[in-house]
């Protein structure tokens, strides 16, 4: 059963943003590794980003209402419904929390009209048992209970008020309480799908990217994990170095990539050909494709921040709610 120790303290998101950056060496792989997953199993199901990413908008409104209303129902409750109701829409205010154009929105939710995903009565919108499939993701759910049982070690190590839990209790703390859990969670995916696809222009480029930048992190592995854990500077310097010590290590050619994110080969090479003008991405003789130190610089200092204060934000709520 997950419990605090007798003296109940908040934790504080500053405390877990230093224990991410003193930990990023084991917390970096598992995380991006979900993140990965999660845009991938929207491609694959959709095969359109922008879809996936405005039913699960829309499916975030309906949890926010449950939680406006303290009301905390379990995923087999939940999911037993019939349809679940969003408040009105608004189209322009959706535009701007995905950053999509208005009129791709309005194109898009039509689209998930005839596909069955939704039906619109007036400026309500209704949800189907096929919506429902969308969010009902087990493996996720999975993933993020042995994640946040691991940041549970590291909160314990650092004499938090949280003890170390497996990965069956924190599952279980989600599967019950899930409509107040996972809207937390989407409160954080959304903008954070949000700011890869807004940095890289498209979510398929950042898939690409990221298997790149995956395939680096598995290689360099064995090699980091013979030392000690480290802090995200040296991590991140660890992983880039200079072009010519990257090069040393094994790529990642397009076919695989392809394989991996489900993407039409022509286009993963169109798209790999512009993470190379970008600066993203280089390419050895082989024809296989490595990071760049200086584009992986480039993230570190354009983006990982602002990735990070959602991560933080969405960690404490998650702790602080334990009881």
């Amino acid at each position: 059963m997950i419990s605090r120790q007798d003296i109940y303290k908040e934790i504080q998101q500053k405390d877990i943003r230093d224990i991410i950056e003193k930990n990023f060496s084991d917390f970096l792989p598992p995380w991006m590794e979900g993140v990965l997953e999660w845009t991938q199993n929207a491609y694959v199901n959709f095969k359109d980003h922008h879809k996936h990413l405005i039913i699960i908008y829309l499916i975030n409104r309906s949890l926010l209402f449950y939680k406006k209303k303290f009301s905390k129902i379990d995923m087999n409750k939940f999911f037993k419904k019939e349809f679940i109701e969003a408040e009105k829409i608004n189209i322009i205010q959706i535009s701007e929390d995905l950053r999509i154009p208005e009129e791709s929105i309005r194109r898009k939710i039509k689209e998930l009209q005839r596909e069955g995903f939704i039906h619109k009565h007036k400026k309500k919108v209704i949800m189907t048992r096929k919506a429902f499939k969308v969010m009902e993701d087990k493996k996720t759910i999975l993933r993020i209970s042995r994640f946040l049982a691991l940041f549970s070690k590291f909160l314990a190590n650092n004499k938090s008020q949280v003890k170390a839990e497996k990965t069956k209790n924190i599952h279980h703390n989600i599967l019950n309480n899930f409509t107040h859990i996972w809207q937390s969670f989407y409160e954080m995916q959304i903008p954070l799908i949000v700011n890869w696809k807004n940095f890289f222009k498209d979510l398929e480029t950042y898939q690409i990217w990221g298997v790149c930048m995956m395939n680096r992190i598995y290689h360099k592995q064995n090699d980091i994990n013979k030392k000690t854990i480290l802090d995200m500077d040296s991590y991140i310097h660890e992983l880039t170095g200079s072009n010519n010590k990257i090069l040393k290590t094994k790529g990642i050619n397009a076919m695989t990539i392809s394989d991996i994110t489900q993407i039409p080969r022509t286009t993963v090479i169109r798209k790999l050909q512009k993470l190379i003008e970008m600066k993203f991405l280089i390419i050895d003789k082989y024809k296989l494709y490595h990071i760049s130190s200086v584009g992986t610089e480039m993230i570190s200092v354009k983006i990982v921040d602002k990735q990070k204060k959602l991560i933080v934000k969405f960690l404490a709520k998650f702790y602080n709610q334990l009881v």
